[in-house]
């Protein structure tokens, strides 16, 4: 098992929330592995404030928490 499949798989236990961030080289594994091995939600995003920002604002809506990469 590799690092990101470990990650990915304590995520997806934890909670079912969507997740917010954008593709880089650093999570391009984790992020694939989070779409096509957990069918989770991913909400594309341009810069990191963003993300941070609507995972927050998913957070206080829903009252789950919001998880970004």
């Amino acid at each position: 098992m590799k690092v990101y499949e470990a990650v990915a798989r304590a995520i997806s236990d934890a909670t079912d929330s969507p997740i917010f961030g954008f593709m880089g080289d650093g999570n391009m594994d984790l992020i694939v592995e989070f779409a096509e091995r957990h069918s989770r939600t991913l909400v594309h995003e341009r810069h990191e404030q963003n993300a941070v920002a609507m995972a927050d604002g998913y957070a206080r809506f829903s009252g789950r928490p919001g998880s970004v990469l």
